[in-house]
């Protein structure tokens, strides 16, 4: 289950991150260009991966009764 639920998202993220470069007469709405398309993601990336390491959200009780164990 925990598979398809990382597998399942992956068409929506593909066709948004083929559309958003695209130019302005190729599709509807103003085109980003490749550069600015990558800095958002990397922005967005970076900014899940820093509150996560902040949050400790994706840690179970589990994995943190482990580590003071060890």
């Amino acid at each position: 289950m925990e598979l398809l639920d990382r597998v399942r998202p992956h068409p929506a993220a593909g066709r948004l991150g083929g559309r958003l470069p695209l130019p302005a007469h190729q599709r509807r709405r103003p085109g980003f260009g490749t550069v600015v398309t990558s800095a958002l993601f990397l922005t967005v990336i970076l900014g899940l991966v820093v509150y996560l390491a902040v949050t400790r959200k994706d840690v179970t009780e589990q994995e943190r009764l482990a580590r003071r164990a060890v």
